[in-house]
């Protein structure tokens, strides 16, 4: 689990650190950044995580702002001291919102629900390959490059690519190729499938 956290307070986001390791010592802590600019610089060089931790208050500004200029697609955590943003917070893909000090048996909790929507949507996304795949296989088109049409007596070799169009008429269909008509004996029905 690859995790950024957006934390201003150097002691509070060493005891997030310390907390996290203890709960999940498989993470991998990418950062630790304390401005709205240092991020916005951290993510322009594009690098993948799973998870964010984030203070909403950081020392330029509000973590939100960042959330306005950039899309992040990673879930977070928001770790505050402030009550009156949780509305937001699930605007900007809060997932949970631990008031601080932060309880490691909370931030466990909320850790565990991450997993579980990793977990699930994973296990979606999945399904809806197979599913997909599954599709394309039954709709996948058999492709015809030639069409026999009936001339002079006999049957014709006709390039799907050098038709025109085709027309239906008291019955009949026709290709149009350059200047010269051809009959073909499948219906527009049967054709267009």
């Amino acid at each position: 689990m690859k995790v950024l956290i957006l934390e201003d307070e150097p002691g509070i986001a060493r005891e997030l650190r310390e907390t996290l390791v203890r709960l999940r010592p498989e993470v991998e802590l990418l950062a630790t950044l304390d401005s709205v600019q240092e991020a916005l610089d951290w993510f322009s060089l594009t690098k993948p995580l799973d998870l964010v931790l984030s203070d909403i208050q950081l020392s330029d500004g509000l973590s939100f702002d960042l959330f306005r200029q950039i899309e992040i697609r990673a879930p977070v955590i928001f770790c505050t001291a402030f009550d009156q943003y949780a509305i937001r917070a699930f605007e900007a893909n809060g997932i949970d919102y631990l008031l601080k000090p932060v309880d490691e048996g909370r931030l466990g909790v909320a850790l565990d629900k991450f997993e579980r929507l990793r977990h699930f949507f994973a296990a979606q996304s999945e399904s809806y390959s197979k599913s997909m795949d599954r599709t394309m296989e039954v709709l996948k088109p058999s492709v015809r490059t030639t069409l026999l049409a009936q001339g002079n007596g006999r049957l014709i070799p006709v390039r799907v690519e050098d038709i025109s169009y085709l027309h239906s008429s008291q019955g009949l269909v026709t290709a149009q190729v350059h200047e010269l008509r051809h009959f073909l004996e499948q219906t527009l029905d049967e054709l267009e499938a």
